[in-house]
């Protein structure tokens, strides 16, 4: 897991009780990245905390990679952090920790 990182790799590790539901849903697991992206990784160094955050589209759909497309799947109530995104990147690799298994 740790050599995956920083990068695009999410792995789902199970909660143990750490994570309250409203991170995890229904699940026993939680999805844990460690990104790349130098904004995000920058906004995390200031707050000195990890960000929880989805993505930035809804199960299925095609990801976000503007603005205006964030708004439309999510509203103006969210905070938007400023940085580039990489048009021609795909969404990242999920992994299941326990079992290696790829899910996407």
């Amino acid at each position: 897991m740790l050599s995956s990182w920083p990068g695009p790799v999410t792995w789902l590790v199970p909660n143990r009780g750490y994570f309250p539901s409203w991170v995890t849903g229904e699940s026993n697991e939680v999805a844990i990245r460690v990104t790349s992206a130098p904004a995000l990784s920058s906004l995390c160094r200031e707050l000195d905390s990890p960000v929880v955050t989805t993505s930035a589209n809804w199960a299925g759909a095609q990801p976000a990679k503007h603005l205006f497309q964030v708004r439309r799947y999510f509203g103006s109530e969210i905070a938007v952090v400023p940085g580039d995104v990489d048009l021609a990147g795909k969404p990242s690799t999920i992994k299941r920790i326990k079992t290696g298994e790829v899910l996407r």
